[in-house]
């Protein structure tokens, strides 16, 4: 059941499991309103460089290198933009 879930909402099994736990504990509006996540995330790149960062990432592959994988391509170029 879990797994038919999970593919329906996209999402992991160890979600679908999670939510259930909680609403059952907490109930229906513990699961629909969130709370603040405990932890700061401080970002590592500020406006200016995360675009910098998706026009890089989008543009063409590097000269020689028409195939490769996104991956070596997207390493490649971020490399390249922030040295």
């Amino acid at each position: 059941m879990d797994e038919r879930i999970a593919e329906a909402v996209v999402v992991s099994q160890p979600t679908v499991a999670r939510v259930r736990k909680q609403y059952v504990k907490e109930g229906l509006e513990a699961i629909l309103n969130r709370r603040a996540p405990r932890r700061v995330y401080h970002r590592k790149l500020d406006g200016e460089q995360e675009a910098r960062l998706i026009a890089v990432s989008c543009g063409e592959p590097p000269k020689g290198q028409a195939q490769g994988g996104v991956a070596n391509r997207f390493l490649f170029k971020v490399r390249r933009a922030f040295p």
